[in-house]
């Protein structure tokens, strides 16, 4: 029954996920503090999140809070779990961009990304996860999208890969 139960709570809660992804991707933005974000959801985790000197110490992007959440959570988590194990750590580097953009990038060690594997990636429901839905990704970049962003994934020089976030830094 127990098993049953979070099964239940899973699949509800992407239902709710894929549901909000197809109805509005905006949300309602406001200005969000992005290394104030990160620190916070770095506790969240059990693995430490280094958090790499950055250029941008103070970096507000228009966004809602809560979808800002679900991209960042969903993109350190996917590092984390990036190494088959379970031994994933993860750096987060703020970074200005021409345009007045952030660049936001997410570094992991795991094993990378198989290249036949990169095209897809993006894919709703495709996933090379066990436990994993294949929404997370599609999610997060139709989130950044809707912010006018961009969301790229590529691999490492000497292994794991990269998550790239650009977003415009907000008119505060």
């Amino acid at each position: 029954l127990h098993v049953i139960d979070q099964e239940s709570h899973r699949l509800t809660a992407l239902t709710d996920k894929v549901s909000d992804f197809l109805r509005n991707p905006v949300g309602n933005p406001e200005p969000v503090e992005i290394r104030s974000l990160i620190e916070s959801l770095s506790q969240r985790f059990e693995t430490p999140l280094t958090i790499v000197s950055t250029s941008l110490e103070k970096a507000y992007i228009s966004i809602d809070p809560y979808r800002a959440r679900s991209i960042f959570e969903n993109l350190i988590k996917n590092g984390i779990e990036s190494r088959d194990d379970g031994e994933g750590e993860v750096s987060v580097e703020i970074v200005r961009g021409k345009k007045r953009t952030c660049h936001i990038f997410i570094r992991d060690n795991g094993d990378g990304i198989d290249a036949k594997n990169l095209e897809k990636i993006f894919d709703p429901f495709f996933t090379t996860k066990v436990h994993g839905s294949g929404i997370g990704l599609a999610i997060s970049r139709q989130f950044v999208r809707a912010r006018s962003g961009d969301l790229k994934i590529y691999n490492n020089e000497f292994g794991g890969a990269t998550v790239e976030v650009i977003l415009p830094l907000a008119h505060t």
